[in-house]
């Protein structure tokens, strides 16, 4: 079988003719056999005027085909047939798309292979799912993934074995502003979980789990507690922990120039500022301690002050 490119002239090779009398002496004198010729169609033949007509080598010939002959993609024979002359000559051929051809035999091209199905659901219209068992996406230009959902999650993330996380992120360790994670919207993360809505992790001493900045006239993390049938849900859960002879807080705020370190506001018609509650046995439910000659608490005090009011005998109240 020989290829052809759709919708294109070329001059193909036509035989051996040969004599119809003894089946092997070349006919090398023969004229333009279009009247003579066949041309069939993936099945539908009608006549043929060829294009070009020469004599190459023992009965075989160059013959030229036009554009209308090679415009049909399929099967293609040519035939000619003199019962007087020659036996019959038969070649078949393929007429491939250009960019079949192109890609195939002349090697100027790529075969297109647009995905236009998944599982037999059509791509256009944003019908099909793609289940993969592993996607790696690198693009050094701009952004390697963009995902919009109109009514449901952008990513749905699940983890099905104990121990893993729904979805792992970790920035660039070269570089000192590559974060795991990034988020710049209207409410930057939202997260839920039956137990840790976001888990991170710091994989270094020196890095931060979660690193928030605020705008400027907003909060680098807001965190707001529900109602639940069992109670009242915190907003932020932290908890320190020990290791031999270092303590590390569960919350650690450093202040900037001429700013609080935390600022709490009560209810606006009732509830604490701030309700800090001793975890058990002799511990304490707020412990401060001042630097310099600063008090161990700086309070402004309107209402009443109760319970046990007590310090180191180093420590000071202004």
């Amino acid at each position: 079988m020989k290829f052809l490119r759709q919708s294109t002239a070329a001059t193909v090779v036509v035989g051996p003719f040969v004599d119809v009398t003894d089946g092997f002496t070349a006919e090398a004198g023969l004229t333009d056999q279009s009247a003579n010729g066949r041309l069939i169609k993936n099945g539908t033949g009608g006549a043929i005027t060829v294009s070009s007509w020469a004599h190459d080598w023992n009965g075989q010939y160059l013959v030229g085909l036009s554009t209308a002959h090679t415009d049909t993609v399929g099967r293609l024979r040519l035939a000619f047939y003199d019962v007087a002359t020659y036996r019959p000559v038969v070649e078949d051929f393929m007429v491939l798309p250009a960019n079949s051809y192109d890609s195939i035999v002349a090697g100027s091209d790529v075969l297109q292979t647009d995905l236009t199905q998944i599982d037999g659901l059509a791509t256009s219209g944003n019908n099909a799912t793609l289940n993969l068992k592993q996607l790696n996406v690198q693009n050094s230009a701009g952004d390697a993934v963009y995902v919009s959902a109109t009514s449901g999650h952008g990513i749905y993330s699940y983890a099905g074995t104990a121990g893993y996380s729904g979805m792992y992120l970790r920035g660039n360790t070269a570089s000192g502003t590559s974060c795991g994670l990034r988020c710049d919207a209207i409410y930057g993360m939202y997260s839920t979980g039956n137990y840790a809505g976001l888990h991170c992790k710091a994989s270094s001493s020196s890095y931060s789990g979660i690193y928030a900045e605020g705008g400027s006239g907003g909060a680098g993390i807001k965190a707001i507690a529900n109602q639940g049938t069992n109670g009242y849900g915190m907003g932020m859960y932290l908890v320190g922990r020990s290791y031999s002879a270092n303590r590390h807080p569960g919350l650690l705020v450093e202040s900037g120039d001429n700013a609080a370190g935390i600022k709490a506001s009560g209810g606006v018609t009732s509830g604490s500022g701030m309700e800090i509650l001793a975890g058990g046995g002799n511990s304490d439910g707020l412990k401060c301690v001042g630097s310099g000659t600063g008090g161990d608490i700086n309070a402004d005090i309107t209402g009443n002050l109760s319970g046990s009011v007590g310090g180191s005998s180093t420590g000071k109240w202004t």
